[in-house]
């Protein structure tokens, strides 16, 4: 066999450029979540800017949970669901690649709805875009939100609850640890929410955002962090799923709904 100079000297990667396994790992993970993606965008787009229902930031505390334990769960927890976790680790992506290219395109998408979202309501933007062709009610602007930290708590929420799933869904060992880190991210954004909303009434008579909001900024990525630096040490044990423990997924939606609506209206009964 002869050996080439391209043998000898093969083309290295472009200086900026992500590893091709990287690049591949990353189109995989966009494709296996494009569905949760574009219903996401579209219930937003349906709603925001077509009918203007999102009138106030706390439709994007709402929709922006949602989106980010449900995406947080997926993404962090695909391996530990699919019982492919010691295949997956075999493979040329390290574990640390894994764990920041599943985190960067959750928390992108969920920053993206949060952030456009909000920024939306408190500029009017869909009235803007409805006035280049209308004049009717579409284009009249939206009353002003109080309390105004509610703004900052559109992001902020959201940031909060999908680090906390993540953080859980990527230590998950087992689907059904995988399947619940949905509820352990609502109950730790909700225990944090209830005890800054406490702190500040202490402290103030009523809800600032000073210590909730910097908390829950702070531990979001904390847990992020957290995640990143116990997702590099994990093992994975094949477990395969089985066909029963699937059955119950229409349960698992409904339960929650039920639990974001409680935690909203909770939440909004505090405020």
């Amino acid at each position: 066999m002869t050996v080439t100079e391209a043998d000898l000297n093969p083309p290295r990667e472009r200086p900026g450029v992500l590893p091709k396994h990287v690049r591949g790992l990353l189109l995989h993970e966009g494709l296996a979540c494009r569905g949760l993606f574009l219903g996401t965008l579209a219930v937003y787009l349906i709603f925001g800017w077509g009918l203007l229902v999102f009138f106030h930031p706390g439709w994007i505390i709402g929709i922006g949970v949602l989106s980010a334990v449900l995406i947080a769960s997926r993404l962090g927890g695909s391996d530990a669901a699919e019982g492919s976790e010691e295949f997956a680790f075999s493979l040329p992506p390290t574990r640390a690649e894994r764990y920041l290219v599943r985190m960067s395109l959750g928390l992108a998408a969920v920053l993206a709805l949060t952030v456009v979202g909000t920024l939306s309501i408190a500029f009017d933007l869909p009235q803007l875009a409805w006035g280049v062709f209308v004049e009717t009610g579409f284009t009249e602007p939206f009353p002003a939100a109080r309390p105004l930290l509610l703004y900052s708590l559109a992001v902020a929420i959201p940031f909060a609850a999908f680090g906390f799933t993540f953080l859980a869904a990527a230590e998950a060992r087992t689907a059904g640890g995988a399947g619940a880190s949905w509820f352990l991210g609502l109950l730790a954004t909700g225990v944090v929410v209830l005890g800054g909303l406490i702190a500040e009434r202490l402290l103030w008579g009523g809800a600032t955002g000073l210590i909730l909001v910097p908390v829950l900024i702070a531990l979001g990525a904390g847990a992020l962090g957290l995640g990143y630096a116990l997702y590099r040490w994990k093992e994975g044990v094949a477990r395969p799923t089985s066909v029963e423990s699937r059955g119950g997924s229409f349960w698992v939606w409904v339960v929650l709904v039920i639990l974001v609506a409680l935690f909203l209206t909770f939440f909004a009964w505090v405020s």
